[in-house]
């Protein structure tokens, strides 16, 4: 396994890399995915402030809406994020309406959480591809992804390691009152998985460290507050023993179960019906 997710290369590709990416592990998936039109970005850009051509959007988002702004075939789903063009219209529809000053042009909204507030380009600083954030009506609240494609990749990752190893866990560590600094959790993670031969995905960030071989992966997305939350997935059970006696307690993770699909998204199994 020489590359552990699709190469980061032309965003006009991006597509094409996740076909690629996910089809050996769900044939269906790319027959489900939906596009949406030049007419409804365009709709969406002048709405968010942008301009009024689907061209005045970042290469990479405008790549993905293409190709799946009407349904992303449930890439977003672990990620519990709704990335459907039309239904960001509407919430946009309803800021011209009710809540004008909602609409900010530098943080314009690209995903709805199925449970809370909105995701956003973050335009604040010049980027081909630009960062996104964590906003709330128009204000920024937390960095999320350190870009589109990064954001997209982190969730195809969780959505492909579930269903190509067949046991998984998850580990959780509550917030901190102290802050945490993250780069001692990335470390510790290394640290793990360098010896067994886990290589860093490249959608790995500050708020996400993928680190991802042939027989295990491990997923750990950090967030502001200290909590953090990590899945390990492996065809091989005496990997899971290791991830529960030496890098949870490691990582100050207290709770832990285990995960596998649930109706199309990785759950803690004793939510099954």
């Amino acid at each position: 396994m020489t590359e552990p997710t699709p190469p980061h290369i032309e965003p006009a590709t991006l597509v094409a890399r996740l076909r690629e990416y996910i089809s050996p592990h769900d044939p269906t998936w790319a027959a489900r995915i939906q596009p949406c039109t030049d007419e409804d970005l365009a709709h969406y850009a002048g709405l968010a402030g942008l301009g009024a051509a689907a061209d005045a959007l970042p290469a990479a988002y405008r790549a993905f809406a293409r190709a799946m702004g009407g349904d992303c075939g449930g890439l977003f789903k672990g990620l519990r994020i709704d990335t459907r063009v039309r239904e960001i219209v509407t919430l946009y529809q309803e800021y011209q309406q009710f809540e004008p000053d909602a609409i900010n042009p530098l943080l314009p909204v690209v995903g709805l959480y199925i449970v809370g507030d909105q995701i956003s380009l973050d335009l604040r600083a010049a980027a081909a591809d630009p960062a996104v954030a964590d906003t709330s009506n128009g204000e920024w609240v937390q960095p999320l992804s350190r870009s589109w494609e990064a954001l997209v990749m982190q969730a195809a990752v969780l959505y492909v390691e579930p269903r190509r190893l067949p046991f998984a866990r998850w580990y959780s560590r509550p917030a901190s009152r102290s802050k945490v600094d993250p780069a001692v959790l990335h470390a510790a993670l290394a640290g793990f998985g360098a010896p067994v031969g886990l290589i860093e995905a490249w959608p790995s960030d500050a708020g996400h460290s993928i680190l991802v071989s042939a027989p295990s992966s491990l997923y750990m997305t950090i967030h502001a507050d200290g909590s953090a939350l990590l899945y390990a997935f492996s065809a091989d059970r005496s990997f899971l023993q290791r991830v529960d006696a030496e890098l949870a307690p490691s990582l100050g993770m207290t709770h832990r179960g285990t995960a596998r699909l649930i109706a199309g998204s990785l759950q803690d199994s004793a939510e099954a019906p």
